[in-house]
Formats: structure tokens, C-alpha cells, sequence
């Protein structure tokens, strides 16, 4: 049946032959809601393609389109590629490749959008209701509570909001299928595809479903699969809190001239013991925000800031050390304003083709529930549940209280379609194998995910990158990106066991790090 609608689908998909320069090739593909019964609705992904430049690659070949996936699951593709340097691209890909990006469905620029809310209105009476983390509950002890109301007040509302149908519809399973409805349309059998984190999860559900597809598959920052269908999330903290000491670590060989945090202190461990006395301070006493009457920088705040700069540490963390030395000295202007949602703008590439378009965090946060609930098999039965799950993943990481909300959120859910492919995620042959990415202090998908996922694809390999971040991108290795690219030009492996350092340190950058990590 995928192959009867690609010969539809190469109607609405329109790919312009490589044009001069990076001129950008922007379009909408149209999948059917669901594979099994196409007239129950249509989906429009929307695409972007960065054509190849086949004129300065070594052999002059073109070698056809690589789909990436950012993760979420709730990442624009669309967005994703336009944000990617060009000096990235190249490292990774060459200029043999046309280099896709899609919003999956519901998501980004794709329609019909989700929508869970009647109006703003509605969503802010909801958002009053509910606690963006569940830490600190000793001051808080109803956060919890108040959570589960709300989650199952969401579950309701998304039912009821739910007017073109598509909830049902948005889940990694239908994903995949999309992803090999656009690479047929493109001409091609089969598929080339760079995913990270989630995208790691839809990148071998794919595998699993269609293992004789698979042209090139780069999978990293790698998600455990068995987990995130069952909707546990915080397990993937495992190796949290030693990203944490890695910036602790790197911020006092640096010392106090280049990462101001550092101070006078003695050791490593005396900075991260430094951090964590500076989040036990703003709980009792928040730290106001010159110049925004009311508002200050609390312990959720903080910690919010603090975990998210483990994902990007070579992009954040000297903002960070700033930050908490500000902090600290009773300032939290650069905390708060690192601590702001952000709602990813329409660049000006794409400005004509969607220009009063914003996908606001509100939006990006609405998709990661719908599609990693509907794929959850099961969630939380009862608040008893609930704050069992809670105990057992503050024993794995600190950090545990910045995802519970996941987890939570879904035990409200209530869309989970029987029919959908959760698993297992395993093939006893691909038709080419898969190169794994792990990072060894990666603060949310852990190196031990990347070998357990190898294992369930024989022949794959993992590529080891000695450094913290989430996915090899986030760190500059060029001895990482030397493998990816030989990788997708050749299809040569890594060795078994192979580890990859980085090129310099956080605090320690060269003058121009352009393109050398995201």
C-alpha cells in the first residue's frame, strides 16, 4: 500500500534539480492519517531540502537524500536544518547529499497542527493548575498532587480539542512509515537517515519495521527504546549527575579568569559542592531580578537552567559560570533570561513560505506529550503510583524531578492506540548496518542505551565519544565526524570499541569554533 501512495505522494512533492549555491527547496508531502485506511484523513508534512553540491564533491557523485530528525519528539525538522551551519553539514555529509528536514506529523509547519487547547485562554487556565517540575516537595508537598488533577484534566481536554482527528494518528510507528512514503516519492528505495536522540527511537522503529530499507542510519544520543515505550523516561538520567561534575571539573582546570564560578575554590568537587549549595540557597531565599517587579530566580528555575546546560555544555556553560557567579552575588538577571522559554522563530529563509508562523514552547511542549504518551504503552495507574515511580528516580539521578513531568502528564493521557508498533525495536539483518553514537556523560541518553540498541541489531557498531553533552553534535570531535562522514560516503565501520576524544576543552576554545558543534 506505501508504494501505491508514493506515486501520489510524487505529485505533491515537487524536488527541484540541485540549485546554485545553498538555495533552499521548501514543500509539503501528503500521508494518509492512517496506512490502513487512507480516507480516514491527511496529513501535510512539511519539508525542507538543502540540495547537494555535487560540483565540489571528491568524486563528482551524487548520492541521493539524508533525512534528520532532531529529537523531541517534538523537534522541527524544518527548523533543524535551516539552524545547521554549513561548516557541520559538511564535516558530517559532505556535498554529495541532498540534506532533508521534515516537521513530523502534528508538529512545526506539518498540519493539521496539535491542539489540545480551545483557545490561549484555555491554555493558561490549565498552565495555572500545573507545576513545571515536581521538586522541592518538602515546601511543596501538594506538587505531585496538584500534577496528577491537571494531567488528567489535559487527557480530557486533548479528546475533547481534537477536532480534525489527528491525535490518534501522531506516534512514532506512523512516523517511520512517513519517512519511507517520502524517500519513495523522492525516487529512492530506500532510506539514508541521521537521528538523534528520539529521533533514535524513530530512526530503529523504522529499522524494525522496514530492515530491508536501510541505505545508511546514524543513530545518536541514543534513547532506550524498551523504556521510552513504556513510558519511563527518568532512567535515562543515569549519568545525569556525573555530567554535572564533568562541568564542575572543567570549570577549575579552567580557573576563575575564564570560568568565573570557579573561585577560589580547591578542587572540582568543591565547585559542584558550590552549585549544589547555591540551589539549596534559592530555595529559601529567591534572588530577585533587577528591573521585573515580582519576578526571581527560584530553585525550579535554577535547576531548570543548570540541567539543560549538561545537554550543550561547549554553548551554555561558560554563560552558566557567569550566571551563578552572578547569582550567588544576589544577581539573577542572566539566569532568568537563560531560564525563557523559547519559541523558535520563522529564520528569514523561510519567511516567505510561512511568515507570521512561531512554533512558541507552548506548542513544542503540547507535541512531546501527545507523541511520546500515545506511544507509551502503559503510565501510572494512581498518585500512589505516581510518587513510587518518583522515589525510585530521585535514587537514579538529581535530575530526576525535571523529567517526572513527562511521566506524569501521561498518566493522564488517554489516547493510546492498540494498533500501534511499539515494539520490540530489533532485526535479525538490516540491509546495511547501523552506526550507533554514545556519549560517555551525555546527562539524558546514556552510552549504556547506545549498546543495548546495538545489541538488537546485529552487525551495527557503536561509536564511543569520550565527552558529556547530548549526542556527539553537542561536543567538537573531528575524530567523531571523520567516522560519520566515511561512514555515510563509503559505508565504512568504525572498529568495534572505538572511542573518540574531543578537540579541546569547554572552557578552552580555539578563536573560531563555527560549525564545530550545535
Amino acid at each position: 500500500m506505501i508504494s501505491a501512495l508514493s506515486s501520489f505522494l510524487l505529485t505533491s512533492l515537487v524536488l527541484l534539480a540541485a540549485a546554485q549555491s545553498k538555495a533552499t527547496k521548501f514543500d509539503w508531502s501528503s500521508v494518509p492519517f492512517n496506512y490502513s485506511s487512507p480516507d480516514v484523513g491527511t496529513a501535510v508534512i512539511a519539508l525542507v531540502r538543502l540540495p547537494a553540491n555535487v560540483s565540489s564533491s571528491a568524486d563528482g557523485e551524487y548520492r541521493g537524500p539524508v533525512l534528520l530528525n532532531p529529537g523531541g519528539p517534538s523537534g522541527s525538522g524544518v527548523n533543524f536544518v535551516l539552524g545547521l551551519n554549513s561548516r557541520l553539514l559538511e564535516s558530517l555529509f559532505g556535498s554529495s547529499f541532498d540534506i532533508v528536514g521534515f516537521d513530523p506529523r502534528g508538529i512545526g509547519r506539518t498540519t493539521p497542527p496539535i491542539r489540545l487547547f480551545s483557545s490561549d485562554a484555555q491554555r493558561d487556565e490549565w498552565g495555572a493548575t500545573r507545576h513545571s517540575h515536581v521538586s522541592n516537595t518538602t515546601a511543596n508537598p501538594t506538587v505531585l498532587d496538584d500534577n496528577w488533577v491537571s494531567s488528567d484534566t489535559l487527557g480530557r481536554l486533548a479528546i475533547e480539542n481534537d477536532r480534525e482527528g489527528i491525535l490518534p494518528h501522531v506516534t512514532t510507528d506512523n512516523d517511520a512509515r512517513d519517512m519511507f512514503s517520502i524517500v519513495e516519492a523522492m525516487g529512492r528505495e530506500k532510506l539514508q537517515y541521521y537521528g538523534i536522540s528520539y529521533g533514535s527511537v524513530l530512526g530503529a522503529t523504522f529499522a524494525a519495521l522496514f530492515p530491508e530499507k536501510i541505505e545508511r542510519m546514524v543513530l545518536d544520543g541514543i534513547v532506550n527504546y524498551d523504556n521510552y515505550f513504556r513510558g519511563s523516561w527518568t532512567p535515562g538520567l543515569e549519568t545525569a549527575d556525573d555530567a554535572l561534575a564533568l562541568y564542575a571539573k572543567s570549570c577549575f582546570n579552567a580557573g576563575p579568569n575564564v570560568c568565573a564560578f570557579s573561585g577560589n575554590a580547591s578542587s572540582g568537587d568543591e565547585v559542584l559542592q558550590n552549585v549544589l549549595d547555591l540551589l539549596d540557597a534559592v530555595i529559601a531565599s529567591p534572588v530577585p531580578v533587577p528591573g521585573f517587579d515580582g519576578k526571581s530566580v527560584d530553585f525550579n528555575l535554577l535547576k531548570a537552567v543548570i540541567f539543560q546546560s549538561l545537554y550543550h555544555p561547549y554553548t551554555i556553560d561558560p554563560r552558566l559560570s557567569k550566571g551563578l557567579l552572578e547569582l550567588s552575588q544576589g544577581n539573577g538577571t542572566l539566569i532568568s533570561v537563560m531560564g525563557t522559554p523559547t519559541d523558535l522563530n520563522a529564520t528569514n529563509e523561510i519567511s516567505n513560505l510561512s511568515p507570521d508562523f512561531v512554533y512558541s514552547s507552548e506548542m513544542q511542549s503540547e507535541a512531546l506529550t501527545t507523541v511520546a504518551c500515545s506511544d507509551a504503552g502503559r503510565a501510572a495507574t494512581s498518585l500512589d503510583e505516581i510518587k513510587a515511580i518518583y522515589e525510585e528516580a530521585a535514587k537514579i539521578s538529581s535530575f530526576a524531578d525535571n523529567w517526572m513531568t513527562i511521566e506524569e502528564a501521561c498518566a493522564g493521557w488517554k489516547i493510546r492506540p492498540e494498533s500501534t508498533f511499539r515494539g520490540p525495536l530489533t532485526a535479525a539483518n538490516t540491509s546495511f548496518p547501523i552506526l550507533f553514537i554514545g556519549n560517555t556523560f551525555d546527562p539524558v541518553t546514556p552510552l549504556s542505551a547506545a549498546k543495548r540498541g546495538s545489541a538488537k541489531f546485529p552487525g551495527s557498531v557503536v561509536l564511543t565519544q569520550n565527552s558529556g553533552g547530548h549526542s556527539s553534535l553537542s561536543s567538537p570531535s573531528n575524530c567523531s565526524r571523520k567516522y560519520v562522514l566515511q561512514y555515510f560516503l563509503n559505508g565504512t565501520l568504525p572498529e568495534p570499541d572505538t572511542t573518540c576524544e574531543v578537540d579541546f576543552d569547554i572552557f578552552n576554545p580555539p578563536n573560531d569554533t563555527t560549525g564545530l558543534y550545535f
